[in-house]
């Protein structure tokens, strides 16, 4: 066996400029995809990563009414109780209580449905970083009072500046339509296509008075240290709770899950369209191996080289240009995207088109150990497949016509 893999290394090496042609088609292959699925993996995380720091955080805590019918008077009943234990739980970064209300936005110039975020300062700075986000204006002062911050896209629709006087109208605990004046104090862009449409910020006690009370709390906002913490403090909230919804960011949005889904299986199918093109290779190469061949594999068989190690030598010239190529390939991939994962690729010439759906104009291709190992074994099981072919060719050579020709 040691003798045969010896020839085979050997034999691959007979017709350097071939052999080095299939390597750096399998290294150029595997390097080729091992990029596109890093920018692949970069587009989800980045899509994945703003809905968990702008939208949902890691889960969310809300009355068991309030997502199916969201009105002022379905407020957590022991918000109080539940943000004690958050507040005492090691696994949790930071939280947010937040009021939230559904109603119109107006200017002199025009109007728009929002949903009003009646906030804690601190806490939505440390959830959120909203503060990051003002490209106009500041994060809220001690005064004026009713101040607001509302996105630049809002602010373009309703024609309204710095300092414009905006009226807030919505429904208070009661059912009644309620209205106040409040006034632009910054403009924010962000990430978030929701925020981005139709999301504004007051402080929740300026909300609250217009509401008539200042017990509401609509939902609470949760930030993980690491997004694996999430089940167990769900887990454990709802075991504590039960009179309040829990739900992870996954249950709040299904699309985040199927976003994951999405990445894994464009993943499989780059590699079954460079699985493919790499068996065509290879099977044209290794039966050009086999047909120049012939009259010494033909004399190999006469002088009693059986047929099933002809065909693990095929085999192994085919395994010798993948386990060579293959390597290669996802040493260049790892290079280039640790690289471009440190630097990151500027996409800022799209920053509206990025926006509108949700991603960041800056991404930083990432791939798993999994992932490379997933491409190399892929590398290799294809050229055993490919490999039968030309191994097959070979030992059905007649040894005398093989000698003849």
């Amino acid at each position: 066996m040691p003798m045969l893999l010896l020839i085979a290394w050997r034999n691959i090496w007979r017709n350097p400029t071939r052999s080095i042609v299939v390597i750096a088609a399998i290294a150029v292959g595997i390097w080729a995809i091992a990029l596109t699925v890093g920018f692949i993996n970069s587009l989800s995380d980045s899509y994945i990563r703003n809905s968990i720091n702008y939208d949902y955080s890691h889960l969310q805590v809300h009355h068991p009414q309030f997502l199916q019918e969201p009105e002022a008077r379905y407020s957590i009943r022991n918000s109080k109780s539940i943000t004690e234990y958050l507040q005492h739980n090691p696994e949790v970064k930071a939280y947010s209580q937040r009021v939230l209300i559904n109603g119109m936005i107006a200017s002199t110039r025009a109007s728009s449905g929002v949903q009003i975020y009646g906030i804690n300062l601190d806490q939505e700075k440390a959830v959120t970083s909203l503060d990051s986000l003002l490209i106009e204006g500041n994060y809220f002062t001690e005064k004026p009072r009713n101040a607001i911050l509302i996105s630049r896209k809002l602010a373009d629709k309703l024609k309204a500046e710095m300092r414009t006087k905006l009226v807030l109208t919505f429904q208070d605990i009661e059912g009644n339509v309620t209205a106040g004046a409040f006034r632009v104090q910054g403009i924010f862009d962000s990430p978030s296509p929701r925020l981005t449409e139709g999301g504004v910020y007051v402080r929740q006690q300026d909300l609250n008075q217009l509401l008539g009370t200042d017990t509401l709390v609509h939902e609470i906002a949760v930030l993980m240290h690491a997004n694996t913490q999430t089940p167990a403090v769900a887990q454990e909230l709802r075991s504590k709770y039960p009179a309040s919804e829990i739900k992870t960011w996954e249950e709040l949005s299904p699309e985040l899950e199927l976003i994951q889904e999405q990445s894994n299986l464009t993943m499989a199918i780059l590699l079954v369209i460079l699985m493919v093109a790499l068996a065509f290779g290879i099977v044209n190469t290794m039966l050009m191996a086999v047909l120049e061949r012939e009259r010494e594999l033909g004399m190999l068989m006469a002088i009693g080289m059986n047929r099933q190690r002809i065909f693990s030598m095929i085999l192994m010239e085919t395994v010798f240009l993948s386990l060579v190529g293959g390597p290669v390939g996802c040493l260049l991939g790892y290079v280039t995207v640790t690289w471009l994962g440190d630097v990151g690729i500027d996409l800022s010439a799209w920053t509206k088109g990025l926006q509108q759906y949700g991603y960041s104009t800056k991404l930083f291709p990432f791939l798993s150990i999994k992932e490379y190992i997933l491409m190399v074994a892929s590398v290799v099981l294809t050229a055993i497949l490919a490999a039968m072919y030309p191994s097959y060719k070979a030992v059905k050579l007649n040894p005398i016509e093989a000698m003849r020709s």
